[in-house]
C-alpha cells in the first residue's frame, strides 16, 4: 500500500469533517470505537477497497441500450426456437 497516498486519505477525512477532527489518531479512534490502531486497520482497509473499485470502474467498459431494441434471444435462452 502507497502509505503517502493513504496519508492523504486520512487527510482529507480530516479536513472534510468540519471541524469534528483535527488529526490523523481522532480519525482512527473514532473509526476503532476508541481502539486508535483497529480504527487505523479498519480505513487502510477501506482505503484499498476504494482503490480496488476505481480501478474496476476505470477499466471496465460498460455500454447501455436505449431500450427500444427487443433483446437477442437466439442462443442461450430456454425460450428460442
Amino acid at each position: 500500500m502507497d502509505d503517502d497516498a493513504f496519508n492523504s486519505y486520512v487527510d482529507y477525512i480530516v479536513s472534510a469533517s468540519n471541524g469534528q477532527f483535527s488529526k490523523a489518531s481522532e480519525v482512527y479512534k473514532y473509526f476503532g470505537s476508541g481502539h486508535k490502531d483497529e480504527g487505523k486497520t479498519y480505513l487502510k482497509n477501506q482505503y484499498l477497497v476504494n482503490k480496488a473499485i476505481d480501478t474496476v470502474t476505470e477499466k471496465a467498459n460498460v455500454t447501455f441500450e436505449d431500450g427500444s431494441a427487443a433483446p437477442d434471444t437466439s442462443s442461450g435462452s430456454a425460450d428460442a426456437e
